[in-house]
């Protein structure tokens, strides 16, 4: 998408995560102004990424920009649009993307340290290497590609998500990108059971404004996209049920800091009081904090990464084909 408008014209640049050439293991935000810049950039950072630093570096450009931003980060844009006159021209789109959680800046290296790998022998690093959906990725400085993970993706950064979660990501009410112009993420085709469990590795995406719609319009009649409408009953319980139990769980976490007259973001609504159900899934999240010191933290990460711990993600994935009723999209 981001290449698509760069080539029409639409934008001189987008500001988008990348990884930094003289640390492969850091991730960095960037000003990427070509199509190569913009490919180098594609696929998942699971660490957090001060990318929009570089909205110091769009002040000094003449030009429109786009902006490949995380939830958190679409507020806090949306905010200075709001005061910043020249800001607010200077970005054209904003493409959100679907974000649970993201991890401490160590997470990540920790899981290579407990895999026997050093970063600093390190020439190559991905978060989501390999085939889609791709999982810790490691090319060594001796040209050896190893690929780190045993169990499906997703099982495995829940768990990360539970070690290494950065406390402001427990304080986010939203995991869909809400305030983007068009967010996206994965679509989940193993959830469906019909047409389309065939589009495995395809992007879910969500027009959220008219310009966003525009866009979208205008690369699909340029057949920049090729599009599969999915009706809104049909949306992934997965995606749904990850986006509501952020939500419920950060409701908890905002209204126990706001009886304690704690500091807290103000997403300007009276909060509620949280369900019963809201309150017994933060407490199991909470539970995690009893595992977060350096040394339990290494444990578990030896086991995520073993044939144990391969053993039972498959165990957990029959557990949720058998309760968790995805198939039903």
């Amino acid at each position: 998408m981001l290449v698509y408008l760069l080539e029409r014209g639409e934008i001189d640049g987008a500001i988008v995560a990348g990884m930094d050439p003289n640390n492969p293991c850091r991730s960095v935000g960037m000003l990427a102004t070509t199509a190569d810049d913009i490919k180098a950039a594609a696929m998942s950072k699971y660490c957090l990424t001060p990318s929009l630093e570089v909205l110091a570096e769009i002040r000094k450009r003449e030009g429109r920009f786009a902006v490949a931003a995380l939830p958190c980060q679409v507020q806090g844009l949306r905010k200075m649009q709001r005061v910043d006159p020249v800001l607010s021209e200077k970005i054209v789109c904003i493409l959100g993307l679907f974000c649970n959680c993201n991890l401490e800046r160590n997470g990540h290296l920790e899981a290579l340290r407990a895999c026997g790998v050093e970063p600093a022998d390190v020439r190559e690093f991905r978060f989501r290497g390999g085939p889609w959906p791709g999982g810790f990725h490691v090319v060594g400085k001796n040209g050896e590609q190893v690929a780190l993970h045993r169990m499906r993706y997703s099982d495995l950064m829940n768990v990360m998500f539970r070690l290494y979660g950065a406390t402001r990501c427990y304080l986010c009410l939203d995991a869909l990108s809400e305030y983007a112009d068009i967010s996206c993420g994965d679509f989940l085709a193993g959830d469906y059971d019909d047409s389309f469990s065939e589009l495995t590795g395809c992007t879910l995406v969500v027009e959220r404004t008219a310009r966003g719609r525009g866009i979208l319009e205008q690369a699909a009649k340029d057949r920049a996209l090729v599009t599969h409408h999915l009706p809104l009953d049909r949306m992934s319980k997965r995606i749904t049920g990850m986006a509501k139990g952020k939500k419920n769980r950060c409701i908890v976490r905002l209204w126990r800091r706001h009886r304690k007259k704690q500091p807290l973001p103000d997403y300007h609504f009276s909060l509620p009081t949280p369900s019963s159900k809201a309150m017994r899934s933060e407490l199991l999240y909470r539970v995690f904090i009893l595992f977060r010191g350096y040394r339990m933290r290494t444990i578990i990460l030896r086991l995520l990464f073993s044939p144990l711990g391969e053993w039972l993600a498959r165990l957990n994935v029959k557990r949720k084909k058998m309760f968790c009723n995805y198939h039903g999209n």
